[in-house]
């Protein structure tokens, strides 16, 4: 799923003012998946589900921005992200890795072809 992610507190990266954030899940392969592991490994010991772990929520959406960015916004420079645009990346995280990214996609998609029906039956 294709977004852009909205900041409410801009960083800066190479000099550069960035206030949104590219986020296209369909670039996440395994070396991502792997970088992913390997980097949370790095930070703490896993013994469950990671999926649900906000710090490997959080690396899997860097390196989602990362690589849809052409690798011009770093994993290191999203960790400067604070407050509400830092819950926002991992909560863009958690929602591609647990599936829901498509859910909401598929609803927004039926509520669309619903109201499209309602306004031909009017």
């Amino acid at each position: 799923m294709k977004t852009t992610i909205k900041l409410k507190n801009p960083i800066k990266v190479d000099g550069k003012t960035v206030k949104e954030l590219p986020f296209d899940t369909d670039v996440f392969t395994l070396e991502e998946m792997q970088r992913a592991n390997k980097q949370l490994s790095r930070v703490k010991e896993v013994s469950y589900v990671v999926e649900v772990d906000p710090d490997y929520q959080f690396i899997v959406a860097s390196l989602i921005v990362e690589k849809t960015s052409g690798n011009k916004i770093s994993s290191e420079d999203l960790s400067r992200l604070k407050g509400v645009d830092l819950l926002t990346l991992t909560r863009e995280g958690r929602n591609f890795l647990l599936g829901l990214d498509e859910e909401v996609q598929e609803n927004t998609e039926k509520q669309s072809e619903h109201t499209v029906e309602s306004t031909e039956q009017e």
